[in-house]
């Protein structure tokens, strides 16, 4: 599993999976952050929408330490 794994699901997808044999997770660990275009046509976008449509997706290093934190006291 990988789409959506955060720390308030990590948990439960651990327990629902590993009698299945979940042997691995993959996650992003991500969030948007502000992007650095100056010029912003009005009405353009870059398709995304909301903050993802100026914005950069960027691994955030505190989700991945917290869900292997979770992980490891499991």
């Amino acid at each position: 599993p990988g789409s959506g794994i955060n720390p308030h699901t990590v948990r439960r997808v651990v327990n629902m999976l590993a009698p299945l044999g979940l042997s691995e997770i993959h996650l992003s660990g991500g969030r948007w952050t502000e992007g650095g275009m100056i010029f912003r046509r009005e009405g353009m976008g870059m398709g995304k929408g909301a903050e993802g449509d100026w914005g950069i997706w960027q691994t955030d290093e505190g989700v991945i330490r917290e869900v292997r934190a979770l992980l490891e006291s499991m």
